[in-house]
């Protein structure tokens, strides 16, 4: 019984994350949209990148947990941590280049970035939705 729950959760697992690029970048797309209509068509730009570097991090990460924590070894560990130390430089990078830029659309970006967030929290609800119709 209690691994018949595992083996399904462990589906709804990988569901869920491969869907969750998708709709990271559909939420970042209606962000940029609505920025467009509020305010101009480069923070709309910008929106839509910060969505886009944020996909591409989730992808990042997920591939280096799947590859690097796959095995018991005390090197893949540390090269996990370095590449994860290089994943933040790099999206700092982005930010810094941003608000040298376009210092007066920063948000923009971050609004596009947090569809991250927002995507995961729509998950977590909808899994617990779910999981409280079937009790």
């Amino acid at each position: 019984m209690e691994k018949e729950s595992e083996a399904g959760s462990d589906h709804l697992e990988k569901k869920i994350l491969r869907r969750l690029p998708y709709e990271i970048l559909g939420l970042a797309g209606l962000l940029a949209l609505a920025t467009a209509i509020i305010f101009d068509p480069i923070s709309a730009f910008l929106c839509l990148v910060g969505g886009i570097v944020s996909c591409l991090s989730f992808l990042w990460i997920k591939r280096a947990v799947i590859l690097y924590l796959g095995t018991q070894k005390k090197r893949s560990l540390q090269r996990l941590i370095i590449f994860q130390l290089l994943r933040l430089g790099l999206i700092g990078f982005i930010f810094l280049i941003i608000i040298y830029f376009f210092s007066s659309r920063v948000l923009a970006f971050m609004a596009g970035f947090s569809a991250l967030l927002l995507a995961m929290a729509g998950e977590a609800i909808s899994s617990i939705w779910k999981k409280s119709w079937k009790t």
